[in-house]
């Protein structure tokens, strides 16, 4: 089974065909609702087995977003 990328999310008709998706240079161009979009696609492909994480971290509960650069290299691993 091939894996799905997060780049292959863009390719998704869903949001290839709207340039309030896909342009970002367009003025309709709406970041929470992309995200959202792409959210509800991740989750669909998840439910139907087309979606395998590349790799999984452990997080230990705490919120990505909110962790400071030391604990996100510690987690994540340096670049």
């Amino acid at each position: 089974m091939q894996q799905v990328t997060a780049e292959q999310l863009h390719d998704d008709p869903r949001i290839a065909s709207n340039p309030m998706y896909s342009d970002i240079t367009n003025p309709q161009y709406d970041i929470d609702k992309t995200y959202q979009l792409l959210r509800s696609i991740y989750y669909e492909k998840l439910k139907n087995g087309q979606y395998k994480p590349v790799k999984i971290i452990n997080t230990h509960g705490k919120n990505p977003e909110e962790m400071s650069d030391k604990e996100i290299v510690k987690v994540f691993g340096a670049e």
